[in-house]
């Protein structure tokens, strides 16, 4: 399950009387676990920090960190590649393997000198207590597409289209995703924001929600995005950018807007008497029904 995949990493990744955790300038990626919902407790051994001891540098780049203590190198060319593209290749897997595995070696050089121990949370910039407390994105972090579906992927622990849970005074923007085939649902009349945060835990759906909304928080195991358009169509614009998916002409009218359904039953004119008027039986010939509402559609409707 996600939470047991996640607590797993938290468990893994937090640093304890017999591991240490070694990284490099790992803001970042403090960050995106953070924004994942793993918690990290404890600090990570910092190398950029404690490399000042034999660079002049106080902010060394891996590379030449490699080149001063190891005498050699960091092949990086992999580095700005695409890696949200998966399979991934050959030479990303082999380029994030070196990245990490080097990090030890350069740890032992740097202890033939003393030990290196984890910086103290003034020296470590923002501390993982603090990045737990974001709960939006912010905004500058919005600007490349697919930036939700990367942390998506790592919420749900597998690469999956993302489902959404939306409050019901988004209705126009629920019938908008459910019209381009996107899996969304909704509370129905008398449903609390509490029954909709429990659907999204335990069909794992993304909860969407307006950035102004204040009252409605969403719990840590839980993954939110919030939405920052002041209309439905730049909303869902931005949800199209965030989860980099392109919908199609297939797509188009792929759920039921009523119920969310993606099952469709054809029907011949004479099955849908009453359900329709005469006028448009007589106009058309083919209907569908929803597989979950039995909601009647026709072509052109």
């Amino acid at each position: 399950a996600p939470t047991a995949r996640r607590a797993a990493l938290s468990t893994l990744l937090s640093p304890s009387d017999t591991r240490r955790v070694v990284a490099f300038a790992p803001s970042e990626d403090l960050r995106r676990l953070a924004l994942a919902r793993i918690p990290i407790e404890g600090r990570w051994i910092d190398l950029q920090i404690a490399a000042q001891r034999v660079t002049a540098s106080t902010q060394p780049s891996l590379k030449s960190l490699c080149f001063a203590t190891l005498g050699g190198w960091l092949d990086k060319r992999e580095q700005t590649s695409n890696w949200d593209l998966r399979p991934l290749r050959r030479s990303q897997v082999e380029y994030a393997a070196l990245d990490a595995a080097v990090l030890l070696r350069i740890l032992a050089k740097l202890e033939e000198t003393g030990p290196v121990v984890a910086p103290e949370p003034e020296a470590a910039g923002e501390t993982v207590a603090q990045l737990r407390t974001r709960a939006v994105v912010p905004k500058e972090d919005r600007r490349k597409a697919g930036w939700a579906k990367e942390l998506w992927r790592v919420f749900c622990g597998q690469d999956t289209e993302p489902r959404f849970a939306i409050c019901a005074s988004s209705l126009k923007l629920v019938r908008k995703l459910r019209g381009l085939g996107f899996d969304s649902v909704t509370t129905a009349e008398g449903q609390t924001w509490t029954q909709l945060l429990e659907m999204a835990r335990q069909d794992q759906r993304v909860v969407l929600r307006p950035s102004v909304s204040k009252t409605k928080a969403v719990p840590e195991d839980l993954f939110e995005v919030a939405l920052f358009g002041g209309d439905t169509n730049q909303q869902l614009k931005e949800i199209i950018f965030a989860f980099d998916v392109r919908p199609t002409s297939k797509d188009l009218c792929g759920r039921c807007t009523i119920c969310n359904s993606n099952e469709w039953l054809y029907a011949k004119a004479e099955e849908v008497t009453g359900e329709v008027s005469d006028r448009v039986r007589e106009q058309y010939q083919v209907f569908y029904r929803c597989g979950g509402g039995r909601k009647g559609y026709w072509e052109g409707k």
